[in-house]
């Protein structure tokens, strides 16, 4: 679909980009489902009985329950795990929170057959926060997991600029993905700007649900971090 993505980068068009890029997934889908290959009975079976994912769509709900476990560590846990993502008082930056929430998660992957590399490196020279990956008998699969600070300017236009067009398209990752969102509190800017709507969490997350592209519904998981000092 080279044309497709030409005309997505074409500026030109942004008027019609939505309707390009739903265009662009029902053709994938097509394509998708024409060289579907079901995963074997042995692959099933480890995924049953050892909880190894057989899939991508496996991987993202793994990943996303050890993201909620995650969550409550950060809140109730005895280890000081919300302290790594500040220092001097100062929250720490993207790359950083990034580096740390891949510590936390290795060791819990890693059992499941998990292979997580950080910034991977993609087609076209980009490169993707985490990309956790297994080896199945049908191949190689990859979850692509784009990672941004509330007072990032691209928060709004991660999903459908980055996570979709250029991360979520490797042939092993399926076409699907998780959008990490770290949250710091009201007081910080969100998307660049002052929270002059003094959106909370809640509200957040309620954005990024509503404003997830029709065509990316049950291909991409929003997950919102509360990394908030109460």
């Amino acid at each position: 679909m080279p044309v497709l993505d030409g005309l997505i980068a074409d500026a030109r068009m942004a008027p019609f980009h939505k309707n390009l890029r739903s265009i662009r997934a029902a053709s994938k889908r097509a394509t998708s489902l024409r060289d579907f290959t079901p995963p074997s009975a042995a692959a099933v079976r480890a995924a049953l009985d050892q909880g190894r994912p057989a899939s991508v769509e496996h991987m993202r709900r793994i990943v996303v329950e050890f993201l909620g476990r995650l969550q409550e560590d950060v809140f109730g846990g005895d280890l000081g795990v919300i302290d790594q993502f500040y220092e001097k008082e100062q929250r720490i930056g993207e790359n950083a929170a990034t580096r740390r929430i891949v510590n936390w998660l290795r060791p819990r992957l890693e059992p499941l057959g998990f292979v997580d590399v950080i910034e991977h490196q993609l087609a076209g020279g980009n490169r993707c926060d985490i990309t956790p990956s297994i080896q199945t008998p049908a191949g190689r699969r990859m979850l692509v997991v784009e990672v941004k600070g509330q007072w990032n300017v691209e928060l709004f236009t991660a999903v459908p600029m980055q996570l979709a067009d250029r991360y979520a398209v490797h042939p092993t990752a399926a076409e699907q993905g998780i959008y990490l969102v770290l949250w710091i509190g009201a007081d910080e800017k969100i998307a660049g700007l002052k929270n002059h709507g003094n959106l909370k969490i809640v509200d957040l997350n309620e954005k990024l649900q509503e404003e997830l592209p029709a065509e990316l519904v049950g291909k991409i998981d929003v997950v919102v971090l509360d990394l908030a000092r109460r």
